[in-house]
């Protein structure tokens, strides 16, 4: 390939780049939200649904770090070149995650303490590990359709109250496994050629 094709290949990829990244996103963010640190905002898409991605995935990881009411504000500019201002609200912190119904000494075994959760932030991944922790607990132990979710929710300000609520449903007995099946085969039928031996 001659050089003169390469030089035109190479201005055509520029070319192509710069066509491809042509929607643009300005976000300011309040210098006193540590926020700041947690977000890396790219600001080049190649269009605009990748760019609503951006500002959703930026608005989940307010919600990571309990700010539950933060938003987009003040919209500048125009389809290619936006402009928003982030407005991450209060910090929302737990005034109590208490227990509803749930046996203490399930809660005790997986690792809850209501201290673990008082006036500290709502990050609302940790609720749902938690929950998971419960479900698979009752799932290994005989209830398989149990379920856990929060109930008698207060908010106060920027306080939430809320208490665990299991429900079991139905139980299941275990079934044995294969193995444990094929030991208590092989055990009755040694016992039937025991009995049935000639004495």
């Amino acid at each position: 390939m001659s050089f003169q094709r390469l030089l035109s290949l190479f201005f055509l990829l520029l070319a192509f780049n710069g066509a491809a990244q042509n929607y643009a996103l300005e976000l300011q963010i309040p210098p006193s939200s540590h926020l700041q640190k947690q977000l890396k905002v790219q600001d080049h898409f190649i269009n605009i649904a990748a760019r609503e991605k951006e500002l959703q995935r930026i608005l989940f990881v307010c919600y990571d770090n309990a700010y539950l009411t933060a938003h987009y504000d003040t919209i500048a500019g125009d389809s290619l070149n936006m402009k928003l201002w982030l407005r991450p609200g209060e910090l929302y912190k737990w005034a109590k995650l208490g227990n509803g119904n749930v046996d203490e000494g399930v809660l005790s075994e997986i690792g809850f303490r209501e201290k673990l959760y008082s006036q500290k932030p709502i990050y609302y991944k940790n609720v749902g590990r938690l929950q998971e922790r419960l479900i698979r607990y009752y799932e290994n132990n005989g209830y398989p359709f149990a379920s856990v979710q929060l109930t008698n929710i207060e908010i106060d300000s920027n306080s939430i109250s809320a208490e665990l609520f299991l429900q079991k449903k139905r139980k299941i007995l275990q079934i044995q496994t294969r193995h444990k099946c094929l030991q208590l085969l092989k055990a009755s039928t040694w016992a039937v050629q025991l009995l049935s031996r000639p004495h």
